[in-house]
């Protein structure tokens, strides 16, 4: 019957991109929606009118695209670097020179003439929403898509042909049953939210989501060089505290270090591939980046923080470097995740990326992944992995919004605050690592 009904809906869904939002998510019209579906829920996108985020190939050799130049914008718009060839532009000047209020018909109305502007060299253009934090959510021509089970794959093929703008299937590297990437044969970002929007509410469809480019945040790093500062690992009340209060490392110590066949996928800002003091294998970069940096080792200054954190899940043991991880036996197999890295710690990311991390870890056969930042929006809601979860994120940052726990085991390292995980159906458990810790910097 399910599959019938996903046959049946596509005369009704596919010629148009309307879908029906919550009263409160979206003033504007449908063309240009301000909400995407999570699990079955409308979220609320927060529109930036003042923004736009443009992509092209021009920008890495610091020019402006003609179309661009055609349409009132310089250089001098261009406000912030997001991915590799992805610029966010200021639009107001633009707006203002053709009388036009920064509405979202407005913004999507010049967002159709840069696609429109007979510039190939525009690959996409997309709206800028902003978080819960003030900083930038991109939408690409990308769609996680996902089916129920019962839907066969000629049902599923029948609804690609049928989407309207066009839809071209990827080739997966690490390809899932039921999950999918389609490329939107689109360069309009709202056109892009839309169709993703119309397919989420497809009967048969489990979700689909934009693969969007979202913003994270980690914690400042600690550089103290010896183990008597482990208070994690033995705290004997060095810093004021309880002694014994700790995760009991040298009792676990005394029955495994950890065995070798066990490999921890670190997703992060990439894990220095040549350090002494960390147990790892050959790593790989999941980002734009990847051209350039196959292994998946930090690239800017700035990318210090999966050495850290690899440091404390598999510093060596016994070797008279720095300190030791908590299972030093175990080896880290680093995906770099996340690029963009800045000085206060942010940095940009494309929820497919951790997607692909997640599946590339199990065909390394991986048995935990671990990913630490916080995230001022829900996302990922389709990967379904199979290893168990290592989460951390900070206070008031709901780990539920890690959108592959609901599909596996995992554990959530906080700081002090229980509410953080208060919410999430999943079968967790908590514990609080304190705002301080010891860990290996790079080498």
């Amino acid at each position: 019957m399910k599959s019938l009904l996903l046959l049946l809906s596509l005369s009704v869904l596919l010629p148009t991109v309307k879908a029906q939002p919550q009263a409160s998510s979206s003033t504007a019209s449908e063309s240009e929606p301000l909400y995407f579906i999570y699990h079955g829920n409308h979220r609320t996108l927060r529109l930036d009118s003042t923004q736009i985020a443009v992509s092209s190939r021009e920008f890495e050799a610091d020019t402006l695209p003609e179309g661009l130049a055609r349409n009132g914008f310089t250089l001098r718009d261009v406000t912030a670097r997001s991915l590799r060839g992805t610029r966010l532009l200021d639009t107001r000047k633009v707006l203002n020179a053709h009388a036009t209020q920064s509405t979202p018909a407005a913004v999507h109305a010049l967002i159709r003439a840069l696609a429109n502007s007979g510039d190939r060299s525009i690959e996409f253009v997309s709206p800028v929403f902003r978080d819960e934090a003030g900083d930038p959510m991109l939408i690409t021509s990308r769609i996680l898509i996902g089916f129920e089970e019962d839907i066969a794959p000629a049902e599923r093929e029948y609804l690609r042909r049928a989407v309207t703008e066009g839809a071209s299937l990827e080739t997966a590297e690490f390809p899932q049953p039921h999950d999918f990437r389609w490329q939107i044969n689109t360069r309009d970002g709202f056109a892009a939210l839309a169709r993703a929007n119309a397919l989420a509410e497809t009967p048969g469809v489990k979700y689909a989501e934009p693969d969007m480019v979202v913003t994270g945040h980690t914690s400042l790093l600690p550089s103290d060089p010896s183990f008597s500062q482990s208070w994690g690992l033995k705290n004997s009340g060095q810093f004021g505290g309880l002694v014994g209060f700790d995760m009991g490392a040298i009792s676990a110590w005394d029955a495994t270090t950890g065995a070798p066949s066990v490999i921890v996928l670190v997703m992060d800002s990439g894990v220095q591939q040549d350090h002494p003091d960390i147990n790892q294998i050959p790593g790989r970069d999941f980002t734009s980046d990847a051209p350039s940096n196959p292994t998946g080792g930090p690239i800017g200054v700035y990318d210090n923080h999966g050495t850290t954190v690899a440091g404390c899940v598999s510093a060596r043991i016994n070797n008279s470097l720095g300190t030791s991880g908590i299972a030093p036996g175990v080896k880290v197999a680093s995906a770099r995740c996340g690029t963009n890295y800045t000085s206060s710690g942010t940095f940009s990311a494309a929820l497919s990326w951790f997607a692909n991390a997640l599946y590339w870890g199990e065909s390394l056969g991986a048995r935990v992944s671990n990913r630490h930042g916080s995230y001022r929006t829900y996302f990922i809601a389709p990967v379904r992995p199979k290893l168990f979860s290592v989460l951390g994120t900070e206070k008031q940052r709901p780990i539920r919004r890690f959108g592959w726990i609901r599909h596996g085991r995992y554990i959530g390292l906080g700081r002090d605050d229980w509410s953080a995980f208060g919410d999430c159906a999943c079968n967790g458990q908590w514990c609080a690592t304190g705002p301080s810790r010891y860990q290996p910097d790079p080498w």
